[in-house]
């Protein structure tokens, strides 16, 4: 069975003589720029990088991820980010393609990429014409590429493709790769992702953090690697420091790091908070924040929260830094564990 290059089988076609009319009252984009602010946001290519790992990591639940392309039907031919959609305006008309399957009352994330003209929020793009037309069927922000497709494509030419039409299998066979903590520089994931070698060569990783027994790490070619047992450590504060020194080796050779643990959820996720914390003088709280950001399924077990609480104090001379401990280990107790997992 044939489907649609995304799993939300939006029937669009690139041929059509006439694209499905909008609305009256949405067909024209404001000009009130405050208008424009509140409804689009512009984000780097590495947070939709993390959107479509979430979303693969969902087994393809279509109300986690729409992606947009508004570039020209010849451009979206030639070749277009997995997963995405063409809905980009036909000939010269004002109106643009809406695909009229999706229940956008429940998406989560919805992003609009063009092809390299957007580096603000400018009425008078493409995109952002887009997201101003779609904006009413949605309740949140509508997400714009900056760089668009030009620079995704260069930052990720790995998540390019020329394909248009996928099957459900081939679909299921598209790997979710490890999470971008910090661009270019610090990615967390698990055991398998760090064993696969087309993954550290496409994300160009050159060392390895790994929190699972030595017996289970494959050393690779050209890759150093740092092991950390945490059923062993006495030390919390010498292990997150250790883990630090070893990251920002790499980090000054312009070298990326990827940590893994068997789920990708829990060290390998507060092994990202202490480095975070430690570089950008950054509170546990805000630390454990950006890190949900970029994967939404990390649940780090309590006593490895409170080892981060007291390695915060370390951190920092000034009480007024350290994070509300109480705050944190309700906010770590009340998340659910994902469906999938």
């Amino acid at each position: 069975m044939s489907v649609h290059t995304t799993p939300f089988e939006a029937e669009i076609s690139l041929t059509a003589d006439q694209p499905p009319e909008l609305p009256e009252h949405i067909k024209l984009a404001p000009k009130d720029l405050t208008y424009i602010s509140d409804r689009l946001q512009l984000i780097e290519p590495t947070i939709l990088y993390n959107l479509i790992q979430q979303y693969i990591q969902s087994n393809h639940d279509p109300n986690t991820l729409l992606i947009i392309d508004v570039r020209t039907s010849e451009q979206y031919i030639h070749d277009h980010i997995l997963h995405s959609i063409w809905c980009g305006a036909i000939g010269e008309k004002s109106t643009f393609t809406i695909p009229y399957d999706i229940e956008f009352e429940t998406l989560e994330n919805l992003v609009v990429i063009d092809n390299s003209a957007v580096t603000n929020l400018d009425e008078h793009s493409i995109a952002c014409k887009y997201g101003i037309a779609i904006a009413p069927r949605l309740k949140g922000k509508i997400m714009i590429v900056m760089g668009g497709y030009e620079r995704f494509s260069a930052e990720y030419p790995f998540l390019r493709t020329e394909k248009v039409n996928y099957t459900s299998l081939e679909l299921k066979s598209v790997h979710q790769l490890p999470s971008e903590v910090i661009p270019l520089l610090l990615y967390i994931g698990c055991q398998g992702m760090m064993r696969n070698v087309d993954i550290n060569r496409d994300l160009k990783i050159k060392s390895h953090i790994f929190a699972f027994p030595k017996d289970d790490y494959t050393e690779q070619r050209g890759i150093s690697y740092l092991h950390v047992n945490f059923n062993d450590v006495t030390d919390f504060n010498t292990l997150f420091n250790q883990c630090f020194d070893f990251i920002e080796l790499y980090r000054h050779r312009a070298e990326r790091t990827l940590i893994a643990c068997p789920l990708s959820i829990n060290e390998s996720a507060v092994l990202a908070c202490g480095y975070l914390m430690k570089r950008y003088r950054m509170s546990l709280l805000k630390a454990y924040s950006q890190v949900k950001k970029c994967l939404h399924s990390i649940r780090p077990n309590t006593s490895l929260i409170r080892a981060l609480l007291e390695y915060e104090k370390t951190l920092f001379s000034d009480v007024t830094l350290y994070s509300n401990a109480k705050e944190v280990m309700r906010l770590v107790r009340l998340e659910s564990s994902p469906f999938y997992l």
